[in-house]
């Protein structure tokens, strides 16, 4: 839907759908908080009042294959806003960095008593898509 406020009946021919329909996705959308209804007409809401997450931080940890780490770390970027490997001190740390930096992966290096960040991430923006959407709502739900 363009910006500005619709009716049901603007919306249909937008969509090439029947007022029926749109009207019930109108109100499942509503329900949701994704749109408002003004004087017989629909607007929708802005990203930053419905999408309440600031970060989604995502960590894959792996004891021995740090390159799968590596792999799931960037699928995880689908999601979230920060992505790290969590790694334990290895010799060849600085093969990991130079991987992980080419990819905007943060690198955490536990070293048996502590936890330490020697990389980090690439910032990514979020919503990201379809599954930021579920970690949002899923936050939403444990805060009520």
């Amino acid at each position: 839907m363009e910006s500005g406020a619709r009716t049901i009946g603007e919306i249909g021919q937008l969509l090439n759908h029947s007022p029926k329909k749109i009207e019930a996705v109108l109100r499942d959308l509503e329900a949701a908080g994704f749109v408002l209804r003004q004087q017989g007409r629909f607007v929708t809401r802005s990203v930053s009042k419905v999408f309440v997450a600031k970060r989604i931080v995502a960590i894959e940890a792996k004891m021995h294959a740090w390159r799968d780490a590596l792999e799931q770390a960037v699928a995880n970027m689908w999601f979230a806003s920060h992505s790290y490997i969590l790694i334990p001190a290895l010799r060849c740390l600085d093969a990991v960095l130079d991987e992980a930096r080419k990819f905007g992966v943060g690198v955490l290096v536990f070293d048996g008593k502590q936890t330490r960040t020697v990389l980090r991430p690439r910032k990514q923006r979020i919503p990201a898509s379809y599954g930021s959407w579920l970690i949002n709502e899923w936050a939403v739900q444990q805060l009520r």
